[in-house]
């Protein structure tokens, strides 16, 4: 499967809910206010055969986690 046909899904980590003691502090957004979130990107790439689909999830944390 080529590199561009996989969907991309933009995550990053709330400190807002994490304050709250949310068990889950991150949300998915746009792909606009992904970029506009300042922030260190961790990138994963998920397969059928491990995850029963084919997708990468771009996650922007802050500096220092």
């Amino acid at each position: 499967m080529p590199f561009a046909t996989l969907p991309v899904r933009f995550f990053v980590y709330d400190v807002e809910l994490d304050q709250i003691d949310d068990p889950d502090p991150i949300r998915e957004v746009t792909e606009h206010d992904f970029i506009k979130d300042s922030g260190v990107i961790h990138y994963e790439r998920h397969t059928k055969r491990e995850n029963g689909v084919s997708q990468i999830c771009l996650t922007k944390y802050p500096k220092g986690m």
